[in-house]
């Protein structure tokens, strides 16, 4: 099931830049930490990206899609070059991630909000030196019959076919919107 809710303010930005944050190489393509990336790569619909120092990126309907070659806990350096490359502040761009507190099929709109414990929405934060980021928190959190598990415990194991296609399903409600910015 997949459940929206909009930005608090409820002002729809229109965004130039849709970076989606994630880990690079093949050991973590399809980890629920990777959401972003994973993200980014449906929205493209298999199109090839090109190659920037520290990112690649996709022209796309009225948008940059953007996917950093760093490692999340670092991905402010590669995303602050998309910025000054593409001429673009932080305030209009979306950054899309995993968010280990929502539940699996749920995300949220955040804007101007504090980092919530994630690394990679930390560096940028650091790195930009502005807490003005519009984010897409797209929920991996799965209920266990043992309790809550730790992020760390699984935030870097492998999306089940079902986990996938619930990111696949937000992906094609968001799109139009996302891509005619």
């Amino acid at each position: 099931m997949i459940k929206q809710s909009k930005f608090s303010n409820g002002i729809n930005f229109r965004y130039k830049l849709l970076i989606g944050l994630g880990n690079p190489g093949p050991d973590y393509t399809k980890t629920y930490h990777n959401a972003g990336s994973f993200f980014i790569d449906l929205l493209s619909d298999g199109k090839k990206f090109k190659k920037a120092d520290g990112f690649v990126y996709l022209k796309t309907g009225g948008v940059i899609l953007v996917k950093p070659l760093s490692f999340m806990n670092e991905s402010g350096h590669s995303v602050k070059k998309a910025f000054e490359y593409f001429k673009v502040t932080p305030a209009e761009a979306l950054i899309i991630h995993d968010d280990s507190d929502l539940s699996m099929g749920e995300f949220r709109f955040a804007a101007n909000r504090g980092t919530a414990g994630h690394n990679g929405v930390k560096s940028i934060m650091d790195v930009c030196k502005t807490n003005d980021i519009n984010r897409l928190r797209l929920g991996v959190r799965r209920d266990t019959p043992g309790g809550r598990l730790k992020a760390g415990d699984f935030v870097l194991k492998i999306m089940g076919k079902k986990d996938m296609a619930t990111l696949q399903s937000i992906a094609a409600e968001l799109k139009e919107e996302l891509l005619d910015s």
